[in-house]
């Protein structure tokens, strides 16, 4: 519940900030590649996800604007080993509330770039484990004998909180239509018992409607 008051809290400030004249709203979509850095456990997770939520901008000069967005986030990180025959994958997953907030450049009619901060806030975390031995599922026996041993197969712990910077390109097809591609990295561990921040890449687009 207290996760869900501060996300709140954070919309409305969006929409108050989106009352300011001058400002375009739009919304904003991007496919997205995740994976993780700084823990050498978890470096081999890598997975698909995707962002989709809206989109502000408001223009300082006509070369430099303020572009901050508040999106839904989807994101997905699996690793397979296999060792004398016995397959083994991890399958991680998140969804969050990501809110961007970058400084926009446009450099030449069209080009723009963009960088800052970004924020993320953890709604749910989930943590799949399957285990096959010659195609047969032993993923119980696996996990009983782990359980047995005092090493029980669990997923960490995911963070409320994120933080981390992003960078990108961008270009303006028409007045009403931007496509971009993005870089971030999580500067702040995602999890209590694990070292691993963010790495991620997206492609997307805003379409701006007011």
């Amino acid at each position: 519940m207290n996760n869900l008051i501060k996300v709140a809290m954070m919309a409305l400030a969006f929409a108050s900030f989106s009352m300011a004249e001058g400002l375009s709203v739009g919304g904003h979509v991007s496919g997205a590649y995740s994976a993780f850095w700084g823990d050498s456990d978890m470096e081999d997770f890598w997975g698909p996800g995707f962002n989709a939520g809206i989109a502000l901008y408001l223009p300082f000069t006509p070369s430099i604007g303020f572009n901050p967005e508040v999106t839904f986030g989807y994101r997905s990180e699996s690793n397979e080993e296999t060792e004398e025959g016995l397959k083994m994958t991890g399958d991680l997953s998140q969804m969050n509330i990501d809110i961007p907030l970058l400084f926009r450049f446009n450099v030449v009619s069209g080009l723009f770039f963009e960088a800052g901060p970004f924020m993320s806030l953890a709604l749910s975390d989930n943590f799949d484990y399957t285990a096959e031995y010659n195609g047969e599922d032993v993923t119980a026996a696996v996990e009983a004998e782990a359980e047995a041993a005092g090493e029980p197969i669990e997923g960490p712990d995911q963070k409320f909180f994120e933080m981390g910077i992003l960078a990108g390109v961008g270009y303006s097809i028409t007045q009403k239509i931007d496509i971009d591609a993005r870089f971030g990295l999580g500067l702040t561990k995602l999890y209590d018992d694990a070292d691993a921040k963010s790495f991620m890449f997206h492609l997307g687009g805003t379409f701006w409607f007011m």
